[in-house]
This record gives structure tokens, C-alpha cells and sequence, in this order.
């Protein structure tokens, strides 16, 4: 909002990732608010609106009442839609424009109007404006595009140069600064250190804590989860894989014909997409965070399927037949469904009230939370407001801090060898210069050193220990 561009705190050019969820926050500076206060609210109104949309969306494509109901609770509960909406991550606005460019793809494909076409790739380009996972999006929309039958070759391409152009065309032109300003287009990237296997066991891992969601459930299907995990995955894929490259078209009269391939394609073809990137560059863990995109695809997925049982169960046996076991196994299999759903949302829902009546939510690690802000030692910066500050976690002081009074941040070197070396510079030893230790947040082991070691130092005096940190200051 200052003017200077796309800047990381130590005030340098960043392209690690694309500038939409930060000028979302940025925006509410307009109205003289903290982004980061506000961005609870947002993320609170992006899920809210998330599972809304989905939620109508799937009552027209979806015959069961009781299904589309239910998908807005597994929404709205969902592990990994709670995990990244308590944190101030691109992720939720990633969620939503990817879901709002996926209905509208759906609609074209029911529709072929070039306006719904056209209202798909513009949220595509909003999704890539806002993380570079977006391009996994629009490589899973050209494979039905391409796939769409009724139309030539030269109309074909005519949709996809189309599509291409308004969905790549606000990120080709972020990549080009990038490279003007870093050398690189997506930012210095090191590579990774985990290889394919241990991201996929991760993988598997993470969305099989994904359909449990309450302890009741892990306790009962720990043993199997796993299994029943990959076992599912499996099964949708084999219906993805139908629905794209089936040479006899899907029944016309289906509402939800086009909803797999289009869904399904997205879901695993992000899945591939991080497993990849996470096997070739240095990311966070494939866990909730990086993995919450394919979360709704999945469940959508799901839905398809089960209403599909219950349509065929509905066409074996009516539920006003006799008592012959033709007619009685189908209901047996609804109302079994129904049950395990029904169980599930409770358990869930209890789990959820239960975190909250106890105050023990997912976002306590965040450098925004509770205990960061009631802080002594960052409260007594705040008091002071040195001009320039050294920390071991320089973004909790930060985000903490008061950013009005833009102090320069910095942050200690890991081990002492570099730290001899740092100190050696004459920079370093401008007078009002505060070295902050703080004693939580942090694992001990990237610092072979600890405030003792600093408080020996040459050149520095304590100012002050509190319970949670020590201040020093170069004389």
C-alpha cells in the first residue's frame, strides 16, 4: 500500500508466491484496519460462502436432499477447511475461486454458452493470482475441454485458446516481473529434502485424517483407515477415468454427468501436481494446508457416487415393495449410508463444540495468536519502538509490533561460527540496535547458541529478562 511493490519485511523484491491473498488484506488498510486482524473475519466469510455456494450448487446437481445437506456439514466441518481458515494463508481464497471456476465449467459444459466459459477462466485466473497451484486448475479444465464431444477440431481450439488466454494471462504477466526482479519466475526455490515415497505415505496419511474428524471415529477405524483410504481413492479414480476417456457418452438425462470429470480431474491432477512439486522443491509438509484444494473435488466425488447408489437402489427395489430380499437388500444399503453420514456429522459436530467450549481451537502456533500478543517482552518493545531490532524469530516481533513506527527487522544468525562472523560487521554495531531472544516458538536445535551465550557478547548490555525473553543492546 506504501507503494514500493511486493516487498518481504527485510523491504527486498519477493515472487515465492502470487500477490492476490496479500492484496485482499491490504485492501481493509483502506478502512484504517490491522489486515491481520481482519483476516479472521475474511476467512470466516470465505468459508461461510464456500460451503454455501457448494452446498446450492450440489441441491441441482445431486437427487438427495439428504446429501446435499449433508455435504454443506462436511464443508463447513471439514479438518482441513478449519486448519487453514485459522491462519492468515491464501489457501481459503484459493478454495473459493478454484470451487466458484469449477461450477462454471460444469455449467458450460451443460450449457456451451461462451459466457460461462468465460466466467470460468476469469476466477481460473483469480486462482492462479493467488496461489501457483492455480496452474494445476487449468491443466484439469483443458482435459474435459478437450475431451468435449459435439464439437471439431478448429472449435475446440477455438475454446481452449480462449479459456487460455483470460485464465493465464494475469499470471504470465506476474511471472514476467518476477523474472525482472529475481531472475526467476516463481522466486529462488532450494530443492527438496523428502523424496516421492515419503510424500505419498504423508499424503495418504493426511486425507485419511480427513473423513475421521472426531476422536470417536479414529478410536473405531484406526486400524482400517489406511486401507479404506486408498481403497477409496482408487474407486474414484477408476470413475474419473470413466467419465474422461469412456468412449460411449454418459446418460444425457444424469444431472451430475458432467460434475465427475470435471471435479475429478481437478482433484487428482492437484494432488499430482503437489506431489511433484514437493518432491522437487523445498515445501511445507504435504499436510492440511497443501493438501485442502482437492478436499472438496473429493467430496464431491463422493456424492456422486453414493447418489448414484441411491438411484440404483431406488430402481432394485422400491421402498414400497414387498419383503423379498431383492427389495429389502437395497433399502438395507440406503438406510445403512445414511447412518454411517448421520453418525459421522454428530461426532463431528460434537468434536467441534468440544474444541471450542475448551478453548482448544487449531490456530495457537500462529505469531497472531493469544499468547503471542499477550507477550511481555513484545508489549515492552511496543513501549519502546527501537529503530533497529535482531531476533530469533524477528516475525512474531513483527506481526506484533507496531508497523506504523517501521523499524528495521532482522534475523540472528543459526550457529556461532556465523554469528562471529556477523558481528564482525560494522553495521551491526549502530547504537540503539536491540537484540531480542525470545523463548517460545522456536525449536532449540536451529540455534547452537542460547541468550546466555549473546548476553557474553562484547559490546552488548541486558536491558531487560522477562518470562518470556531477553532484550540486549548494543552500547
Amino acid at each position: 500500500m506504501e507503494g514500493n511493490g511486493y516487498l518481504t519485511l527485510y523491504d527486498s523484491p519477493t515472487g515465492y508466491s502470487p500477490p492476490g491473498y496479500p492484496v485482499l488484506l491490504a485492501l481493509f488498510s483502506f478502512l484504517v484496519l490491522d489486515p491481520l486482524d481482519t483476516a479472521g473475519g475474511i476467512n470466516a466469510f470465505i468459508l461461510g460462502l464456500t460451503a454455501f455456494i457448494a452446498g446450492y450448487w450440489l441441491a441441482q446437481r445431486i437427487g438427495s436432499r439428504f446429501l446435499s445437506l449433508w455435504g454443506c456439514f462436511a464443508i463447513a466441518w471439514a479438518v482441513p477447511l478449519r486448519h487453514i481458515s485459522s491462519s492468515a494463508w491464501s489457501e481459503p481464497a484459493f478454495i473459493l475461486f478454484t470451487t466458484l471456476s469449477l461450477i462454471w465449467t460444469e455449467r458450460y459444459f451443460s450449457t456451451t454458452r461462451r459466457a460461462t466459459l468465460i466466467l470460468a477462466a476469469l476466477f481460473a485466473a483469480l486462482a492462479c493470482m493467488t496461489r501457483y497451484a492455480g496452474v494445476a486448475l487449468v491443466i484439469a479444465t483443458l482435459m474435459p475441454l478437450a475431451r468435449q464431444r459435439g464439437a471439431g477440431l478448429r472449435e475446440k481450439s477455438k475454446r481452449i485458446g480462449l479459456y487460455l488466454a483470460i485464465a493465464m494471462t494475469p499470471l504470465g504477466l506476474w511471472l514476467a516481473r518476477n523474472m525482472l526482479a529475481l531472475g526467476t519466475p516463481t522466486g529462488p526455490r532450494p530443492p527438496a529434502r523428502v523424496t516421492l515415497q515419503d510424500n505419498l505415505c504423508l499424503m495418504i496419511e493426511t486425507l485419511t485424517t480427513w473423513w475421521q474428524n472426531s476422536p470417536w471415529f479414529t478410536a473405531v477405524f484406526q486400524p482400517v483407515a489406511t486401507v479404506m483410504t486408498i481403497a477409496v481413492l482408487l474407486g474414484l479414480m477408476i470413475l474419473v477415468g470413466r467419465a474422461l476417456f469412456a468412449r460411449r457418452p454418459a446418460a444425457q438425462d444424469r444431472p451430475d454427468r458432467h460434475v465427475i470429470p470435471v471435479f475429478g480431474a481437478f482433484g487428482f491432477v492437484y494432488l499430482a501436481f503437489m506431489l511433484w512439486a514437493a518432491t522437487t522443491t523445498r515445501l511445507d509438509p504435504l499436510h492440511h494446508r497443501l493438501l485442502s484444494p482437492a478436499y472438496i473435488p473429493l467430496l464431491v466425488l463422493i456424492l456422486c457416487a453414493l447418489d448414484r447408489l441411491f438411484t440404483l437402489c431406488r430402481e432394485r427395489g422400491s421402498f414400497s415393495g414387498g419383503m423379498n430380499l431383492k427389495a429389502i437388500l437395497p433399502k438395507l444399503s440406503v438406510l445403512a449410508v445414511v447412518a454411517i453420514l448421520s453418525l459421522w456429522a454428530g461426532a463431528a459436530g460434537h468434536a467441534i463444540v468440544k474444541e471450542t467450549a475448551t478453548k482448544k481451537t487449531i490456530d495457537n502456533y500462529g505469531y497472531r495468536s493469544i499468547p503471542w500478543r499477550e507477550s511481555e517482552t513484545l508489549r515492552y518493545l511496543q513501549q519502546n519502538q527501537p529503530p533497529r531490532i535482531y531476533s530469533n524469530i524477528p516475525f512474531a516481533v513483527y506481526i506484533n509490533s507496531d508497523r506504523l513506527h517501521k523499524p528495521v527487522y532482522r534475523r540472528l544468525p543459526k550457529d556461532i561460527d556465523t554469528l562471529e562472523q556477523w558481528s564482525d560487521n560494522p553495521k551491526i554495531w549502530l547504537k540503539d540496535t536491540w537484540i531480542i531472544w525470545l523463548f517460545r516458538g522456536h525449536p532449540k536445535e536451529q540455534f547452537n547458541y542460547d541468550a546466555s551465550y549473546l548476553s557474553n557478547m562484547q559490546g552488548l548490555e541486558p536491558v531487560t529478562e522477562l518470562s518470556d525473553g531477553v532484550i540486549l543492546r548494543v552500547r
